[in-house]
């Protein structure tokens, strides 16, 4: 049975300040990113998804240890010993998400370990969201809230956007966390096909980057500045064509970045 956070959107980001509502948006980011590993159907999706959530929690983990936690241990009451607490989750969470990440979908050991993780996730979101967030919003004045809501999408949009796997095949890995070595396929280049950024399929506004007739998008983005940062990159180390296409289904923006191949409409 699937592990699921017992919030509502409304109990969640209903009364709360600016800075909370930004971590809750990548909570319910990362809680999307496991459901839709779970219910994924295929070997390659699961990898993508996986390694969208690595750069996803990773990022969130970041700006967590560098602006928020010194921000409570200095500014609420009680604050060191719950950044002490913080820490000692994430440290958790870290050693098990580089063990989730190093394993092939496929193996036996794969459902349990991101179980596991799931549940560490899990346990440090609902902390964070029922205690030390509202006790943090308690203590401190909108003013200075409203700095570190500033401070917290300064460190985020800082980030660099995730980098996406290399299309190759992982050796079953064991649990103990090792990474596996990839094997490269014979061919000395991945197949040179656009790469485009529009509207995901489903009605949730996200956006995907897809190479051109594939099946399944490579990635999904909460906003289409992320896939278009995204796809840019994929694009020019490709050294492909770049479209961008609009909600209507419309090309917005078309860039080459060498070696196009003949298309057909994406």
């Amino acid at each position: 049975m699937a592990l699921s956070l017992s919030f509502s959107r409304k109990s969640r980001t209903s009364d709360v300040s600016e800075p909370t509502k930004l971590l809750i948006a990548d909570h319910e980011k990362a809680e999307r990113l496991f459901d839709e590993i779970e219910s994924a159907d295929s070997t390659a999706q699961r990898l993508s998804l996986v390694a969208q959530l690595e750069a996803e929690l990773t990022r969130h983990m970041q700006m967590e240890e560098t602006i928020l936690y010194p921000f409570i241990r200095d500014e609420v009451t009680g604050g060191p010993d719950m950044v002490q607490e913080a820490n000692q989750e994430h440290d958790e969470a870290k050693q098990v998400l580089a063990i989730v990440a190093s394993l092939d979908p496929a193996s036996p050991d794969f459902s349990g370990r991101l179980k596991e993780l799931k549940k560490l996730v899990n346990h440090h979101v609902k902390e964070e969201e029922k205690d030390v967030l509202p006790k943090m919003e308690e203590s401190v004045d909108d003013t200075r809230l409203r700095t570190l809501r500033s401070r917290q999408q300064a460190k985020l949009d800082a980030s660099p956007s995730p980098t996406l796997p290399r299309e190759t095949t992982r050796t079953r890995s064991s649990s103990n966390g090792s990474r596996p070595a990839n094997r490269r396929s014979n061919s000395s280049s991945p197949t040179r096909t656009p790469v485009w950024v529009q509207p995901h399929h489903t009605d949730d506004d996200r956006w995907q980057v897809r190479r051109e007739h594939a099946s399944r998008a490579s990635r999904v983005f909460d906003t289409q500045k992320e896939a278009v940062d995204f796809g840019r990159t994929m694009a020019k180390r490709e050294k492909v064509e770049f479209i961008i296409a609009g909600r209507e289904g419309q090309i917005r923006e078309k860039h080459s970045y060498g070696n196009d191949p003949v298309r057909s409409k994406g």
